[in-house]
């Protein structure tokens, strides 16, 4: 059954410092990636042995954790990030990129390699005509060790964000985190070395289509059954998880012992997957007016979700609130163009509007 016509509640945050947001467990910590993009707009994507012009350039920063956290920074949430940044010149850009643009508290964690060691960065090729992007990354070669995690890192944070990178460093960190009851989200697009050891620490688990499939083998025509598989055989503490499908918008899963505190009645069908009961939901992507760039679309659907979970509400609201966030990006060139609540409440007249004192 698809969410047609949910009403969305937008926070309004009162204005306060960062001490005072964190100090009521408002702080969000990611855990990942963080480079910087070069994005080349070009007007049909090249054919190969070809040569063709862009229409323009531009550098923003990247990287899926760092994309995230600046979009829940500017959803009013206080973050700050746990990564390693090479030490030349595009890792001072990152680093400079992520404090001006509301992703860290200060830097005490990102942790900066000798100069000698290059930071990663992607080259992005921007097919405006068609609507696409396509990727090329260099990665860092420099990865954070598990003896450089600390408990202190997540004692003042309502959330553990991680996405797929670093994951020896993420595991320790997400141990950490759960002994002090801070719930774990992982962002996966594909496997990687050592990411398995993450799925037993997950309460929330955001993924794409694809990966879901592959890693079960489930094919079914229901993207929701190759989801609640991994539930029931991986990510066995995951209460939801969620599939992003483009342009087809996304789908949840919801264990059913988690309802009706995280499922509005009347907006699910229940599926069951290995013998567990399961609340599947899909929710269309949101209008989009224009389809500028849709670079770190993903990251920004993930801060939306996460930023509506993390102030308690339901899950089709959650779902809505994503694509919303996502539709905006869009329509924006860049990774980290997320709306503000501001701006989403002058967007959908819809809206109820809370102000929270």
């Amino acid at each position: 059954q698809y969410i047609t016509h949910h009403p969305v509640r937008v926070l309004v945050m009162a204005a306060a410092s960062h001490a005072t947001l964190a100090s009521d467990r408002r702080l969000i910590v990611g855990l990942g990636s963080a480079s910087l993009d070069i994005l080349a707009y070009v007007d049909g994507f090249p054919l190969a042995d070809s040569k063709v012009r862009t229409t323009h350039v531009t550098r923003c920063g990247g990287g899926n954790c760092a994309n995230t956290l600046v979009a829940l920074a500017r959803l009013s949430h206080p973050t700050q990030i746990v990564t390693k940044i090479g030490g030349d010149e595009i890792g001072a850009e990152i680093k400079r990129s992520l404090c001006t643009e509301g992703a860290v508290v200060g830097s005490r964690w990102l942790l900066c390699d000798p100069p000698t060691s290059p930071a990663a960065f992607t080259y992005v090729i921007v097919d405006t005509r068609n609507g696409t992007r396509t990727c090329i990354h260099t990665p860092s070669l420099s990865e954070l060790a598990p003896t450089e995690m600390d408990a202190s890192m997540v004692s003042s944070a309502v959330l553990l964000h991680l996405d797929s990178r670093h994951t020896a460093a993420a595991a320790q960190l997400a141990q950490l985190a759960r002994k002090r009851g801070v719930p774990v989200s992982l962002d996966v697009e594909k496997a990687r070395p050592g990411l398995t050891a993450l799925f037993p620490m997950v309460d929330i688990l955001v993924t794409n289509n694809s990966f879901p499939r592959e890693h079960t083998g489930v094919v079914n025509d229901n993207p929701a059954v190759a989801l609640a598989t991994m539930l029931t055989k991986h990510c066995v503490a995951a209460w939801v998880a969620v599939s992003t499908l483009g342009e087809r918008g996304c789908v949840a899963v919801v264990r059913t012992a988690s309802v009706p505190a995280a499922v509005t009645a009347g907006t699910a069908t229940e599926i069951i997957v290995d013998g567990v009961s399961f609340q599947s939901l899909v929710c269309p992507a949101s209008a989009v007016h224009s389809v500028v760039d849709t670079t770190g679309a993903g990251d920004v659907f993930i801060a939306g979700f996460l930023s509506a979970i993390v102030r308690a509400w339901s899950v089709p609201e959650a779902l809505i609130f994503g694509s919303r966030c996502a539709a905006w990006k869009i329509e924006r060139e860049g990774a980290r163009a997320g709306p503000t609540l501001a701006d989403l409440a002058a967007r959908y007249p819809d809206t109820e509007l809370y102000v929270a004192t």
